[in-house]
């Protein structure tokens, strides 16, 4: 990728800065207004999840931690150490919970306070990353962007508490280190710089996002590329700020991961449940995608045969029987594979379907019907709730699968499912739903090529952090597992190529031109 990252002068990082913290702070107090607000009217004290969830599983591990068990047991059962979930917000979590209480009330309204504060520092920083733009007279548009993407996926932004908001604000990280990365010489003596701000930074990304942190080693490989054969590369200021990363990179993944070997005698230097991952969107899933129903059938947090096995085996035993999966579906179902990734990169790059595919039951069951419907995977008991989960067959297939069961009122069933159907037809096919699809997957791609079009001649070093970003997060998604939470983490990438692009058709700082 000659002239993308490396030597070639740097328009815009000699741009003059837009003085002041002024707009970075105008835009995360807009987006914090809006993610108070949202939160507020959607989440605290909401029956529909119940404190005993709060977290997920980050949450099951904060409470072990609290109590004494350790960094333990992912989805509550007793089940012993674990490294399904990397550390860092689970620590986090614990440190709320050790304060006001485990799954509390008032740790819910500070997990709210958090969460709204990291979206909101993330916002800001990309704004104050635009200052040294060509086009930052127009950086205001930028929070107006990320405010409409936050809006579009309030479901996940203001009612969910797992780790979108800290991969939101880590990759704002990442983005700052990449375009510091690029403004710096490759060549001459080092400045003498503070270099810890940038090795924190660089150490909590694997400790959040193993996926965050393969972008970091990719695009820092493209940064360095030969020139890391030259010992005198290593004395310059880009060189001394590379090797500052990789170290706390590597200081970071070591020291988790020989905790792991500890506790789980397996070298995981992260989390360790990809093959699982992959075995749910290449194997259990017929369309490659993860969806909700998907979850709700097999996910060990759920009480599903999964939930079970792994209280009975330990996770070690329990991921082991995953372990050669990705290897026999390349080797007996590679055709399968390649549709199914083709699917997931439809799903990133051109429209993304919504992961939410089950339904809530409605009208009389008989409770013997509800059972064997159950047992036949066609619906799901949560939190003693019962959900469709076959709403997206067709009624042919339906009635073929309800034939072979005994039910005591099949009328009921059936008139219940399509109901179900109905719903999830109209969620899917909404304009709302179709718009949301494509501003998530198509609108961003397009975004880039028009801004990558344009500005070819005067390069942007945040525009091609954003770009790398974009595109090599979504790579190990579109290979093991893809569904919209996976997509969501990258809306402040999202907000700068939707802002180039725009900003690409209007005047640029006639004192850079």
């Amino acid at each position: 990728m000659p002239g993308l990252i490396g030597e070639r002068h740097c328009v815009a990082g000699e741009a003059r800065r837009v003085p002041g913290l002024v707009s970075p702070v105008l835009a995360a107090a807009i987006v914090l207004a809006v993610m108070v607000l949202g939160s507020w009217r959607s989440t605290p004290l909401d029956a529909r999840i119940p404190l005993a969830h709060l977290g997920w599983e980050y949450g099951y591990i904060a409470a072990a931690l609290v109590e004494g068990r350790g960094f333990a047991d992912p989805f509550g059962a007793g089940t012993g150490a674990t490294a399904w979930m990397p550390p860092l917000l689970a620590f986090w979590i614990a440190g709320i919970f050790t304060v006001l209480g485990t799954k509390t009330k008032a740790a819910l309204v500070a997990l709210m306070a958090v969460k709204c504060v990291g979206i909101a520092v993330a916002a800001g920083g990309l704004v104050h990353l635009l200052g040294e733009s060509r086009y930052a007279r127009y950086r205001l548009f930028l929070p107006l962007v990320f405010v409409c993407y936050a809006v579009a996926n309030g479901r996940i932004f203001f009612h969910d508490y797992h780790d979108v908001w800290l991969t939101v604000l880590l990759s704002t990280a990442v983005l700052w280190m990449l375009v510091r990365l690029q403004q710096l010489s490759a060549t001459g003596n080092g400045s003498g710089r503070r270099h810890w701000p940038i090795a924190c930074l660089a150490a909590l990304v694997p400790l959040t996002s193993p996926v965050l942190t393969f972008v970091l080693g990719i695009a820092l490989l493209l940064l360095v590329r030969l020139r890391a054969l030259r010992p005198s590369y290593w004395r310059s200021d880009q060189g001394r700020r590379v090797g500052v990363i990789i170290l706390a990179v590597l200081a970071s993944v070591g020291i988790w991961g020989m905790r792991n070997y500890v506790a789980l005698e397996r070298v995981i230097p992260v989390k360790s449940n990809l093959a699982f991952d992959f075995h749910q969107a290449n194997v259990s899933s017929p369309t490659g995608l993860a969806t909700s129903s998907l979850f709700m059938k097999n996910h060990p947090l759920n009480a599903t045969p999964n939930r079970e096995r792994y209280a009975r085996e330990g996770e070690v035993a329990f991921l082991d029987a995953f372990e050669d999966t990705p290897r026999d579906v390349w080797t007996n179902d590679r055709e399968g594979y390649r549709r199914r990734a083709a699917t997931r990169a439809r799903n990133a790059y051109l429209y993304m379907e919504s992961e939410s595919d089950q339904q809530p039951v409605q009208g009389e069951l008989a409770a013997a019907d509800a059972e064997v419907l159950i047992e036949a995977d066609l619906m799901h008991r949560f939190d003693g709730h019962l959900y469709w989960i076959s709403a997206m067959l067709s009624e042919d297939e339906f009635n073929g699968r309800l034939a072979t069961l005994t039910l005591a009122d099949p009328e009921a069933v059936l008139a219940s499912w399509r109901v179900a159907e109905r719903d999830w037809s109209a969620m899917r096919t909404s304009p709302r739903a179709r718009v949301r699809g494509v501003v998530m997957a198509l609108l961003p791609l397009s975004a880039l090529l028009v801004a990558l079009l344009r500005l070819r001649r005067h390069r942007e070093p945040l525009l091609v952090a954003a770009a790398i970003v974009y595109v090599l997060f979504l790579v190990p998604y579109v290979l093991v597992s893809h569904y919209e939470r996976y997509q969501v983490p990258l809306v402040g990438v999202f907000s700068i190529l939707v802002f180039y692009a725009v900003a690409s058709f209007l005047p640029a700082r006639a004192t850079d031109a």
